[in-house]
């Protein structure tokens, strides 16, 4: 069926938008369901990449990395990029990592420039945190 394309004879993939990075991480994973020295800003990539290709193993693994990787300066990003990509699992999480630090990242500069860039998420947090403290 292939036999007189352009796809038959090419032995390059190209993959736009992938850095070198997040391509061998991929790569990797597709053959061997290894992910190694993952870092938050790393695991949104490989994430996003997971979703365009529809590598739910990668995305999930992506997303609790991001989990279990979550700070103080990082999660609001976190909180940003699950509600971007309608990851609601990942976004509880985040917003309980927020509700659990709550006095410390409040007084942060992160919090303050997210409250003022995305008002209603900020919101939705301050919302939770409220309902907490009535149950």
């Amino acid at each position: 069926m292939l036999q007189n394309t352009r796809e038959n004879t090419c032995t390059n993939i190209t993959l736009p938008d992938l850095d070198i990075v997040t391509a061998r991480k991929l790569i990797k994973f597709m053959y061997t369901d290894i992910v190694e020295d993952l870092t938050p800003d790393n695991a949104i990539h490989l994430y996003l990449v997971a979703d365009m290709y529809k590598l739910l193993d990668l995305k999930n693994h992506c997303s609790e990395f991001l989990k279990n990787n979550f700070t103080l300066h990082n999660v609001c990003d976190v909180l940003i990029f699950s509600d971007k990509h309608g990851d609601d699992d990942l976004k509880i999480s985040a917003q309980d990592y927020i509700l659990s630090k709550g006095k410390e990242i409040i007084r942060l500069d992160v919090w303050q420039i997210f409250r003022e860039s995305h008002q209603n998420l900020a919101l939705e947090v301050m919302e939770s945190m409220y309902l907490e403290d009535s149950d």
